[in-house]
């Protein structure tokens, strides 16, 4: 099996351990890519990676 290019914002969510609104204020502070496609918004899977790899716990990315 494959592995998806973008995820929905609640699976990004769910693999990141954090919530939509959360992950959403990341977006607002650019810390987090957000794309559109066909009408959705979801989150590339290279952000999640990157954010997994980084070793930061989430929430400190928002304070920071």
């Amino acid at each position: 099996m494959t592995q998806p290019k973008a995820r929905r914002i609640k699976d990004a969510c769910a693999a990141l351990g954090i919530g939509p609104s959360t992950l959403y204020k990341l977006a607002r502070q650019g810390k987090v890519k957000l794309v559109r496609i066909a009408g959705r918004t979801v989150v590339p899977e290279s952000e999640i990676d990157r954010i997994a790899s980084e070793g930061t716990p989430v929430h400190n990315l928002v304070h920071n």
